[in-house]
């Protein structure tokens, strides 16, 4: 059973977290506001994740696309 919003931890070092319409919407809203398209809602929807998830750092090789949607709760950086 998928429940929106949640998260579990496995193994000790992931989270799985589900994102339903609303998360969704919220990543299109935050990409379209600023102007941007194309892949970037993806990032927006990891960074969705990673706010439900209570996580403090996202590694990434995009830094500047989350840069660009403007998060100054998570930290981003290149691993």
């Amino acid at each position: 059973m998928r429940t929106r919003g949640a998260h579990r931890r496995r193994s000790g070092r992931v989270t799985v977290v589900s994102l339903g319409t609303e998360e969704y919407l919220e990543a299109i809203e935050r990409v379209s506001g600023e102007g941007l398209v194309s892949g970037i809602v993806y990032d927006a929807l990891h960074l969705i994740a990673a706010e439900r998830a209570g996580c403090e750092r996202i590694y990434t090789l995009n830094v500047d696309h989350f840069q660009r949607l403007g998060d100054d709760v998570i930290a981003v950086s290149a691993p």
